[in-house]
Parts: C-alpha cells; sequence; structure tokens
C-alpha cells in the first residue's frame, strides 16, 4: 500500500465503518475470512470471493470491497515490524477479533 500512496496511485480502499456488515462476514467464524488459506498469505482469490458472494447474495461493489479489505489487510500485515505478528490461523484470528474490538468501540 505504502508503495502505491509513494507513486500516487489510487488506494480505492473502502470505507469500513459504512459497511460493517461486510468486515463481519470476514470475520465471522464462517466468514469468508481476510486471506487465502495456504501455506502463504495471499489476498482472496477471485474464485473464492465469487462463490461466497453468491451464496450471500452480495452484489459486484460488494466484492471488490471484500477483495481491497484482504489486499489492504495483507499490506498492513506485511508492513509491520514487529517481529512477533501474527501469523497462521490463529493469528489470523487474533487479528481480526482486534480489528473487530477496535470498530466496535467507536
Amino acid at each position: 500500500m505504502e508503495l502505491r500512496r509513494s507513486a500516487g496511485a489510487p488506494l480505492n480502499l473502502p470505507e469500513p465503518l459504512a459497511r460493517r456488515d461486510l468486515l463481519d462476514c470476514m470475520m465471522a467464524d464462517d466468514g469468508i475470512g481476510w486471506t487465502s488459506v495456504g501455506m502463504d498469505h495471499r489476498p482472496l482469490p477471485w474464485s473464492e470471493i465469487v462463490a461466497f458472494a453468491a451464496h450471500q447474495g452480495l452484489d459486484e461493489w460488494e466484492r471488490g470491497t471484500i477483495r481491497a479489505l484482504s489486499v489492504a489487510y495483507l499490506d498492513g500485515r506485511n508492513c509491520t515490524a514487529e517481529p512477533n505478528a501474527p501469523k497462521g490461523r490463529e493469528g489470523k484470528l487474533a487479528m481480526a477479533a482486534a480489528i473487530g474490538a477496535a470498530l466496535r468501540s467507536r
């Protein structure tokens, strides 16, 4: 994200509080999550987003927002200098819980 910002490219990030329901879809135990599942962390693949959106009845804008949130999550996760940054499934759940708590406190 920092590279995009320094290059003057648009970040195209959604306003998260405007669509709290999408954050809930990502953070719920049976939700889509923040990243793809695998050995490394990558943004949610479009195929997974489209399948989830079809099940939830989400439109094109909502699919794009989920993808943007996934990319933003990874950008934030990857730019941390903290050596003990959350990793793996448990780390993902802990970070999602912290984001949710921060949103609820506003």
